[in-house]
């Protein structure tokens, strides 16, 4: 692979070819190397050792040293020992030295060698002769191998050629005896030149890594020579790779780098493999400019890394390959009393085993409370042993370890009905159909609690596989067929799902208890919603009330359930109705989750429709009662209610608040189905901030997610968010593809019912911005007014100041429409009043700026829509100012006002040149030279430390400090979320391309500045 010589990204190829990948997680090394290089630059010498297994990165760094020494003038050799010459006498230091002297002229190797004949032993190149025109025997040189060891030094002085010297000696563990005697010479004697010996060493690679090992420990001990073990990378360092690597945001990339990081163990090489089999395989590939695939966690050891396994597993005794291949079998941690019970070893054989496998670095103890574990050190090592065991011998094994488990546990072994199904799953068909099925339930249930829904339903299914029907207890069958159509939702296969439910509720029979028929009517009504079906969702919620007698909970559940699906159809009132009901039987019964659920949905409800006061009543309610419960998922959904509270509102900030204590959550509860939730607020939030590149690789994912998990009603609304944000970016020919598909799926344009009201208004808000972005201001005026119909039947009047009016207003401003104008400014001026909304009144004025400016007064009306841009920026929706910048310059200079127009198009063109919005700003310069002005120098770089917030900056500094992420937000206080964020703002500004890159920029003063930055 073709790998980068600096930290910083680039731009990723194009195909399926792996883009190069920077260095990153080895700040304290590269520092150590290049203060090397400073002293060699100052005279003095630095003999460097860096050890660690293959594939550490070693060579990495030996390369990215070599190209810093060869950019500063130094003279540079590089010697790799091989295992097929370590017998041959100084092939090492032959391969090391020779390409330098090969083509040199006879004089001047008698110069190198002052005639001495030792060295011709050494290097073939210097071909020596005597008087009689012979070689000399080695025999005739007295004393020949301390002649050598004492003049090498001189001869590396005069090889340098008064140049510092950089000497790479790689793979050293297979150096041959007289190579590595000489160097052993170099690096423990103070060489006192300008000479830096750089060394590569994995103890564990030869059989004489490790005896070499320790003779250079001994040495480091007592020199100023400087053993450096490299440690794996860590999930931060993994992280930066891979956003820089494939020039995408890392906390999109986050959750895939580090689930990459446990897989590999941080080691580079096995990283590097495994990120090319997937490049190659099609599981991370670029659609629209950006990679996707980053969902993937399934991963799979690439041959090249299997091979290498397999090859240092083959120098492990008979007992310790047998264990290591026992230990892949069990799982992941291995308890000792597991281990010994499935071995059959004795204990002092066990113990002989696991400290050859420690010693060779094939396993680790771990800790866990008081707890201790035996683990792989990378999940591919165990992989590789359990895929080398074969099929008929891993089934065996699984149901040794099985029993082994069962009998170690006793009468608690449901308790791990988890880590007993692992091996059940892959034994085959059971002798004891009745137990395996009690494990195999009891395992798929606690799948569900954690969000494994494949496992669960892969458990679940077995288990009604091998349940004998005649001993079937009532009710076993139904509740195993709900729970599987669980699973079956979370993934999104509702036509299963609903025959799962079906056959639970025909099994129970009509005289089961109601509350029972009554759950199954309520989990088919949600199956039939989220397929897109609400007249069928309505009917099985009705006759699951009709059921019921007397079961508030229940009874409270189905009403929220007819609330939310009321609340898409646009039925307001009647949703209001039965959110209302629902939270009387909630408080009733003291159930807080079911408060919280009907709070929310309140909260919802008034957000949409206002007014937004008990909007903000309801959402304090759920979040306090929410937070009080300690429950992740109501604190989620609340926070993320809350977002979108704010959102609709008009007030970023906040919004940006409850994001950030919302994705904690959903990390930690890992189901895909709520991060598609806060992914809709965070796409809506970055396109309208401007945080396009950030949103751009969260749209593309969750798209790709949608898509996978058949989500009808999310897919068309991420559909019209991504087209909207690449509106914003300039991108129109993506948006229209985008939002084309948005719109057949909602059956917009159709005389079917739309899938839901929401949709159906996005939709069309989409459609608007497309003809605005297009110039087709009429068409936009007419679309945006459709959608306002819609808005009007629905009473969903927040659609229409976030998305709607705007784009109506704008439209009308390019239009210089004074009537339509009047009538926009007013309804946004009393929507704004009734939501509490800035945004809104920051475009109601500038409607009348324009009234004002059109009845002919144009000072007036352009200083009041500069104001109103001064409040889309305060608010944060730097796009929408930017924009409005550019048609008051356009006004201005109509009037002969050359100076303001010139003032406002230099404040877009600064919001838009720190945006990177590079076709807005393009017409911004084209603006500028319409009006007979130079456009600003493209480079800002010298002023982008003054771009930059007090926060930010604070981060920068943090960053010049050398610490994560984590660390950053520890200090700060903050998410580490929200540190990536603001990392990728502060690239953006300062035109960096990676942490590393700051880091030295910061280090070198960047910051150091009397200018105050941006509030």
């Amino acid at each position: 692979m073709n790998t980068a010589s600096d930290g910083s990204g680039s731009e990723p190829s194009s195909g399926t070819e792996c883009p190069s990948l920077p260095l990153c997680g080895r700040a304290g090394e590269l520092s150590m190397l290049r203060g090397a290089l400073n002293r060699a630059a100052s005279g003095e010498s630095s003999r460097i050792v860096l050890v660690g297994p293959k594939g550490m990165g070693k060579s990495r760094l030996a390369r990215a040293t070599a190209e810093e020494a060869e950019r500063r003038g130094f003279r540079i050799a590089s010697g790799t020992a091989y295992p097929l010459e370590s017998g041959v006498p100084w092939a090492l230091i032959c391969d090391l030295l020779d390409p330098l002297l090969r083509g040199e002229s006879p004089e001047t190797l008698m110069a190198l060698t002052r005639g001495a004949p030792e060295f011709r032993f050494v290097l073939p190149s210097l071909t020596l002769h005597d008087s009689a025109g012979t070689d000399p025997a080695a025999e005739s040189v007295p004393d020949l191998r301390n002649r050598l060891l004492w003049n090498f030094p001189a001869f590396l002085d005069r090889l340098r050629r008064d140049l510092p010297l950089l000497l790479i000696v790689e793979d050293m563990e297979w150096a041959d005896p007289s190579s590595l005697e000489l160097l052993h010479f170099l690096v423990r004697r103070p060489l006192e030149l300008p000479i830096v010996l750089v060394g590569t060493l994995d103890p564990e690679g030869s059989p004489e890594g490790p005896v070499l090992m320790e003779a250079l420990r001994g040495v480091a001990d007592r020199t100023e020579a400087e053993l450096r073990r490299l440690a794996p990378l860590t999930p931060d360092a993994v992280v930066e790779l891979v956003a820089q690597g494939f020039g995408a945001d890392p906390e999109v990339v986050r959750g895939f780098s580090e689930e990459l990081c446990r897989w590999t163990g941080g080691n580079p090489l096995f990283l590097t493999a495994t990120l090319e089999h997937l490049v190659e395989g099609g599981r991370l590939q670029r659609e629209g400019g950006r990679w996707v695939g980053w969902e993937t966690r399934v991963l799979s050891p690439p041959t090249s890394v299997e091979a290498l396994v397999l090859e240092r597993a083959e120098r492990l005794s008979t007992e310790a390959g047998s264990v290591a291949g026992l230990a892949a079998v069990i799982g992941p941690k291995v308890r000792f009393e597991v281990l010994a019970e499935a071995s059959g070893l004795d204990e002092p054989e066990l113990l002989r085993a696991l400290d050859e496998l420690r010693e060779r670095g094939f396993l680790r103890e771990e800790t866990e409370g008081d707890e201790a574990f035996i683990a792989f050190v990378h999940p591919i090592l165990r992989q590789v042993f359990y895929r080398s065991l074969g099929t008929v011998r891993a089934r065996r094994m699984h149901g040794e370890v099985l029993q082994a488990l069962i009998d170690l546990y006793g009468e608690r072994a449901l308790d791990h009905a988890d880590e007993l199904a692992v091996h059940l799953d892959r034994v085959g068909p059971t002798a004891d159909p009745r137990r395996s099925a009690r494990i195999l339930v009891a395992a798929g249930r606690q799948a569900l609690q954690t969000h494994a829904n494949l496992e669960a339903a892969r458990y679940l299914e077995r288990a009604l596989e091998v349940l004998p029907d005649e001993t079937d207890p009532a009710g076993d069958r139904a509740a195993i067929l709900v729970d599987l159509a669980r699973a079956c939702q979370r993934r999104g296969r509702y036509a299963d799902a609903t025959r799962f439910l079906t056959e639970a509720r025909e099994s129970l029979g009509p005289n089961a208890p109601p509350g029972d028929l009554a759950g199954i009517d309520r989990r088919l009504g949600f199956t039939a919603f989220w397929a897109g079906r609400s007249d069928e969702a309505l009917e099985h919620w009705e006759r699951g009330l009709g059921v019921l007698d007397g079961e508030d909970a229940l009874e409270a559940r189905l009403r929220l359930a007819r609330s939310a699906c009321l609340q898409e159809r646009g039925e307001v009132d009647e949703a209001a109705a039965e959110a209302g009901e629902a939270l009387r039987l909630g408080g009733e019964g003291e159930d807080i989750g079911l408060q919280v659920s009907a709070h929310m949905s309140l909260t919802l409800l008034h957000t949409w429709a206002g007014p937004s006061d008990r909007a903000r009543y309801h959402g304090t309610a759920a979040l306090t009662l929410a937070e009080g419960s300690g429950e992740a998922t109501e604190r989620l959904s609340a926070h993320w209610a809350m977002a979108v509270l704010e959102g609709l509102t008009g007030h970023p900030p906040a919004l940006r608040e409850h994001m950030d204590q919302a994705w904690p959550l959903a990390d930690a509860l890992g189901s895909p189905l709520l991060k598609l939730r806060l992914a809709e607020v965070e796409i809506e939030y970055a396109a309208r901030v401007g945080q396009w590149d950030r949103g751009g690789d969260l749209a593309a994912e969750s798209l790709r997610m949608a898509r996978e998990l058949n989500q009808r009603l999310a897919l068309p609304r991420l559909l019209v968010l991504s087209g909207l944000l690449h509106l914003a970016r300039g991108d129109v020919e993506r948006a229209e593809r985008e939002l084309d598909e948005a719109w057949v799926r909602t059956g917009t344009g159709t005389d079917a019912r739309p899938m839901t009201m929401h949709t159906a208004i996005l939709a069309r808000a989409g459609r608007a911005a497309l003809h605005l972005a297009r110039g087709e201001f009429p068409e936009a005026v007419a679309m945006g007014e459709e959608g306002m119909d819609l808005v009007d039947r629905s009473g969903y009047r927040a659609w229409g100041i976030h998305r709607l009016l705007p784009t109506i207003a704008e439209a009308s401003l390019h239009l210089r429409d004074l009537e339509r104008a009047r009538a926009v400014a007013a309804r946004l001026r009393r929507e704004g009043q009734r939501f509490d909304h800035p945004a809104a009144r920051a475009w109601s004025a500038i409607c009348e700026a324009l009234v004002v400016w059109l009845d002919g007064d144009p000072a007036r009306g352009a200083r009041e829509m500069a104001e109103g841009a001064d409040t889309l920026e305060e608010i944060g929706l730097l796009p929408d100012a930017a924009r409005l910048r550019r048609q008051v310059a356009g006004r201005l200079a109509e009037t002969g006002d050359h100076d303001g127009a010139v003032r406002e198009l230099r404040r877009a063109h600064e919001i838009l040149s720190g945006l990177g919005a590079i076709p807005e700003l393009e017409k911004a310069r084209d603006q500028f030279r319409e009006i007979g002005a130079r456009p600003p120098v493209r480079s800002e770089g010298e002023r982008g430390p003054e771009l930059l917030t007090s926060r930010e900056i604070e981060i920068a500094r943090l960053i010049g400090q050398r610490k994560s992420n984590k660390a950053v937000a520890r200090e700060l206080g903050i998410s580490p979320r929200t540190v990536g964020t603001h990392l990728t703002n502060i690239f953006r500004k300062l035109e960096l391309g990676s942490r590393w890159e700051l880091g030295d920029r910061v280090r070198e003063g960047i910051l150091d500045s009397d200018r105050a930055p941006c509030p």
